[in-house]
């Protein structure tokens, strides 16, 4: 498989764009076999969908603000529900690395969505 990098001064940034592939795999897989089946879910009155709906998009905007390797991240911990370990395996970043990131992100991302 090594000899499919083109460019040998860059290696590093090719495994990390694979390990940034089989990430989204991974995530796109396990989301897909996370889901409820709709007879367990609560009836929703209109409001509170219509409240659910605009919760979600205020989430995408605050997601779309952050570098795209801060997104993955948060993605990949809380949507695709990995370990410290397993997220820091995924990006090719220590594991002290991910907590500091989701530390100062958790903030970042309360202030972005309190924000009128």
């Amino acid at each position: 498989m090594r000899d499919k990098c083109r460019d040998p001064d860059h290696a590093l940034a090719w495994v990390r764009e694979i390990a940034r592939n089989e990430a989204h795999r991974l995530f796109a897989r396990r989301s897909m076999t996370h889901e409820l089946p709709t007879e367990h879910l609560p009836e929703e009155s209109g409001r509170q969908g219509e409240d659910a709906v605009l919760d979600r998009i205020d989430v995408h905007r605050a997601l779309e603000r952050l570098s795209p390797v801060d997104r993955l991240l948060v993605r990949l911990r809380y949507e695709g529900d990995l370990t410290h370990a397993a997220a820091a395996a995924a990006l090719g970043l220590s594991v002290a690395n991910v907590k500091v990131r989701l530390h100062r992100l958790r903030p970042k991302l309360q202030k972005t969505l309190q924000a009128p």
